[in-house]
């Protein structure tokens, strides 16, 4: 089970019930700033800004950039003056188009109501790549909530949820082909553009949280196995010894922190085509999924953005 060197590096990465969230107007400028590389313009070199100094401005300018000031387009094209340089012949169209996009998404973020929240689309994601193709998951995608009249799970959102995931998969890929971490964080701004590019409608703030979240479970995967995931699950819900014993029937505690999603499904098909284990067990299996998740996400807020 868990050795003693990893429990004793458990506060490496640590349950984000302490954290203190970023402030909202730096998550604003960094919105701006991940939009803005994610426009052909600067992936051709034709815009060229200093990222110190864009934030830093941005941060002393802050009230000048509310999504809702009619002042928006100045205040981003004195900002585009202050900290870089164009090779635009008509920087005009560049910073209407800009700015029309960071005022979207900024509303929607300054009313969650509006948009999914990220962790729910996650576990949503998660549970979805239990499926055996992406076909199969795009086809699973489009039947939820079709027959049930009485969900809220709107053809809108079924779209939302489609296209993020076509971009999570993306994303996923592109960063499976580089072998370091480091690497891989050096080349931030050009994966999620390049992911942008090909998912247009997919919102950068989602990008950014995907980004983060692939990045928490390389980083997890470092430093445990399962047999740690399960130990803390049993400590975060209160199981018995006698429940952890069972869920390792499914996920053996050897089993790597990445492999994790595979077992889980191999467990819960072995639960619906073979008459084994307790009624309980997909519930104990079904649990431990969530956890996985949350412990991903709550790793996630840790990353620098």
């Amino acid at each position: 089970m868990t050795n003693t060197s990893a429990q004793s590096d458990r506060t490496v990465f640590q349950f984000a019930q302490k954290i203190k969230p970023q402030r909202l107007a730096l998550q604003k400028s960094l919105l701006l700033w991940r939009i803005i590389q994610c426009q052909p313009e600067a992936r051709e070199g034709k815009i060229r800004l200093l990222k110190h100094a864009f934030l830093k401005q941005f941060q002393e300018n802050e009230a000048d950039f509310q999504e809702y000031s009619p002042q928006l387009q100045r205040s981003i094209a004195l900002l585009f003056k202050g900290t870089g340089r164009h090779f635009l012949g008509d920087l005009k169209p560049f910073i209407m188009r800009v700015a029309g996009i960071y005022r979207k998404e900024a509303l929607l973020l300054s009313d969650p109501g509006k948009i999914m929240a990220f962790d729910i689309l996650f576990q949503t994601i998660q549970l979805l790549s239990l499926n055996r193709d992406i076909a199969a998951c795009e086809k699973t995608i489009a039947e939820i909530g079709i027959r049930n009249a009485s969900t809220s799970f709107t053809l809108t959102d079924r779209q939302i949820l489609c296209q993020n995931f076509r971009a999570y998969i993306d994303l996923c890929q592109k960063i499976k082909t580089l072998k370091e971490v480091r690497s891989v964080l050096d080349l931030r701004d050009d994966l999620l553009a390049a992911v942008a590019r090909k998912n247009p409608g997919v919102m950068i703030y989602f990008l950014e949280c995907m980004f983060r979240s692939i990045i928490a479970q390389v980083l997890l995967a470092r430093k445990y196995r399962c047999d740690t995931l399960i130990v803390e699950w049993l400590a975060e819900y209160g199981h018995e010894v006698d429940e952890m014993v069972r869920v390792s029937e499914y996920i053996p505690y050897e089993t790597n922190f990445l492999q994790f999603r595979s077992a889980y499904r191999r467990g819960i098909l072995s639960l619906k085509h073979a008459d084994r284990g307790l009624d309980s067990d997909e519930f104990l299996l079904r649990s431990l999924g969530n956890f996985y998740t949350s412990w991903i996400i709550r790793t996630s807020r840790q990353i620098p953005a």
